[in-house]
């Protein structure tokens, strides 16, 4: 097989193998040298499941050459093969490109194709790594930081994202569908749970049998709504402590050494097989609900079976999502941080955005979809060109339960995507609290809740000294939720008759007796506190939820 190597991607690439004993590097690191710009190369435990792994050879990189018609003047990239091959790959969107070739023998392996690129101006006097046009970073909170000079932004189309004049044709009469069975899958946290069971419960109402798939962890939730129930696996809270230890879509280093990323793959592997099961077999531990065949599939984005299950049934698919996730002008991913340096168009940068995350994330996870497709489904392998654009190309229709108050919908979404609102499930009306609750709220003036939902927290002690202080030091009543990210339960009842810690109560009834709530920003405790009326304190932890911010 062949590898091409430049610059600094030379040098990550060769460390990282050398950090796993794979290879002895062949080169020294560059003066200059600085993480890659778009995507650390990463190596997880999946190379040991080929034959000849033990038998990698060093890398000798060769000078690149480049066309003299070409705008792009300096561009780095590192590729590894799926298959042993002599012909190039290169991107396809840099046609001038030419370089000279670097082997890395591997007794007959086969390995994923991965790209790292970088973008640089073109000057009289050219030097590699001077003035870059284009940049990304990641930031410590896990989103990417991206940055377009003018140069390049006077490059792209102009017609990216025209705003939309037009209706839809089905506004009355949608109710009248005929009975069907729903399977309505999910991963995620409660809080990515929760609106879809008001969801099901409307659809139920509809007339239509409705099966929410999700972790098991969300069973007797899930029974409770009157719903059924199949287990598609996966873990949500160690999930959510991945997410906290590598909040962006790379993972860190210390990850991959500790084999995170390979548990995090097999995680993956068993919820695709799961989710595609979820469309027609019997839930083992509910087998007198009787068959179910799916009609129809709702998801959020995060099962990542959903297209391609609805593709191999021939079924209607709708995607439905607490945050937005179509590409749009009129404001970045948010996974990602527009990084405002005056040179740029901010609305180009905003749509490029999406299509920039959905291809990091289908590196990462590109080798374990297509094999499901391939082994499970028997559907066509993906090239990364037709999996970053296959919900696109195939007008999949968005319903986003979001406000429109907050997040109005952009001019240049089609009518196949829309921005409802949020999906509320009443479960304040049937609740009774415990008698310590309701004495300490009837004890004094309205407390403030703080909790963090199912953030998994790095040192639960230190926080619950934080928060404590923080509560002394405003002199309030506080209920503070230790929730999944494992608050220290005996310090906040340790703390004074002042502070409680609340069990489980739904945030619907408890909201309407606080003065305020503080809480790490998730979609669904947003709305609640929102819905109430309360000051909201938000606390980002990573990713989407620092960007609201930026809106």
């Amino acid at each position: 097989m062949k590898v091409r190597t430049g610059s600094n991607i030379d040098y990550a690439f060769l460390q990282l193998f050398a950090r796993s004993g794979r290879v002895e590097p062949a080169l020294e690191r560059p003066d200059n040298y600085h993480p890659p710009l778009f995507l650390s190369m990463i190596v997880d435990d999946r190379i040991d499941k080929y034959p000849g792994s033990s038998d990698l050879q060093s890398v000798t990189p060769n000078d690149f050459y480049q066309s003299p018609d070409s705008e792009l003047f300096s561009q780095s990239f590192e590729a590894v093969a799926r298959a042993e091959s002599d012909q190039p790959l290169l991107p396809s969107y840099s046609p001038h490109r030419r370089s000279n070739e670097s082997t890395l023998e591997q007794g007959g392996a086969s390995l994923e194709k991965r790209f790292t690129w970088g973008l640089s101006e073109k000057e009289s006097s050219p030097k590699h790594g001077s003035k870059l046009d284009a940049e990304a970073a990641f930031q410590d909170d896990g989103r990417l930081q991206i940055s377009f000079g003018h140069r390049l932004s006077k490059r792209l189309p102009s017609n990216y994202a025209e705003p939309v004049n037009e209706i839809g044709l089905d506004e009355v009469g949608f109710r009248d569908a005929p009975p069907m069975n729903v399977n309505i899958m999910i991963v995620g946290s409660r809080g990515d749970v929760q609106p879809y069971l008001a969801l099901g419960q409307r659809l139920q109402n509809y007339g239509h049998t409705v099966r929410i798939s999700t972790h098991e962890t969300f069973r007797k939730l899930v029974k409770d709504s009157g719903l059924r129930f199949f287990n598609i696996g996966g873990d949500p809270h160690e999930l959510m402590s991945y997410m906290v230890r590598n909040p962006g879509l790379i993972p860190g280093f210390e990850s991959v050494l500790k084999g995170d990323i390979g548990k995090k793959q097999v995680m993956v592997a068993e919820m695709l097989e799961r989710c595609c099961l979820s469309c027609y077999e019997v839930d083992e531990e509910s087998p007198n609900e009787g068959g179910f065949v799916a009609d129809a599939i709702i998801s959020n984005p995060p099962t990542f079976a959903h297209i391609h299950c609805a593709e191999a049934l021939g079924i209607p698919l709708l995607l439905s999502f607490t945050m937005p996730w179509c590409a749009t002008a009129a404001f970045p991913h948010p996974l990602v941080n527009v990084k405002q340096s005056g040179s740029h168009e901010p609305n180009a940068v905003n749509y490029y955005s999406y299509t920039l995350v959905d291809m990091l994330t289908w590196q990462g996870l590109g080798h374990a979809i297509n094999k499901f497709r391939t082994k499970k489904l028997g559907l066509p392998y993906l090239s990364t060109a037709s999996a970053v654009t296959m919900i696109q190309r195939s007008a999949i229709p968005w319903t986003y339960c979001i406000s429109p108050a907050l997040i109005p919908k952009p001019q240049d979404w089609l009518t196949h995507i829309d921005v409802v609102g949020f999906y509320f499930l009443d479960l304040a009306n049937n609740y009774v609290p415990p008698t310590d609750l309701f004495d300490f709220l009837a004890s004094g003036e309205p407390p403030i809740y703080v909790g963090f939902g199912s953030i998994v927290l790095n040192d639960p002690q230190e926080m619950t000294r934080a928060i404590l202080a923080g509560i002394s030091q405003a002199g309030v009543r506080a209920i503070v939720s230790p929730g999944w990210g494992g608050l220290d339960e005996t310090m906040v009842k340790s703390a004074g008759p002042h502070v409680f810690a609340l069990g489980n109560a739904p945030h619907d009834w408890l909201f309407q007796h606080v003065s305020a709530v503080c809480h790490h920003g998730g979609a669904g405790t947003t709305a609640i506190g929102l819905k109430c009326g309360k000051p909201t304190i938000i606390v980002p932890f990573f990713g989407d939820q620092v960007w609201p911010t930026s809106v």
